[in-house]
């Protein structure tokens, strides 16, 4: 029965340490699945001494399962709570063009230059792609809000 213990002990702690790296949502369900099965396992080990009672295992799974429930379902919560501030408005990011800059329609020095930007322009950061900044801007003339590409050694954190 120890044995059953320290090795759910060490498995749990494996599966906690992967889901709080996990990266997708499919990631995080199938590692809350195993540490459901776990507890279940771990139930059905501390009540099942062997006795070959029938009405004792039936009782035992019950059991077993009943905390899986609990336990998946606090997992989840966690996560729900988790991805809610993750989700959460965070500060953009803001740079400023460090000299004359082309905005490109793609990330790459052949794409049509969408408009040509003057040092100290006031961009915000969307996506990093390789060498190249997605970013936000504000045409200085006409007030339209743009977005395009911008090598990332053209713009400084403002």
């Amino acid at each position: 029965m120890r044995k059953c213990g320290a090795r759910f002990t060490s498995d749990t702690a494996t599966l906690v340490h992967h889901l709080a790296r996990a990266k997708s949502w499919i990631e995080r369900q199938s590692i809350i699945d195993l540490l459901a099965l776990l507890v279940a396992m771990l139930a059905l080990a501390n009540d099942y001494g062997g006795s070959g009672d029938q009405e004792a295992t039936s009782r035992a799974i019950e059991k077993g399962f009943t905390v899986a429930e609990t336990r998946l379902s606090d997992i989840r919560d966690e996560i729900a709570r988790q991805n809610d501030e993750a989700a959460s408005p965070k500060e953009p990011v803001r740079l400023a063009v460090a000299r004359t800059a082309h905005v490109r329609e793609l990330p790459t020095t052949k794409s049509r230059s969408r408009d040509k930007l003057a040092p100290g322009h006031l961009l915000e950061l969307l996506d990093v792609r390789g060498g190249w900044f997605q970013v936000r801007y504000v045409d200085g003339l006409s007030g339209e809000v743009r977005s395009g590409s911008i090598f990332v050694k053209l713009a400084v954190p403002k």
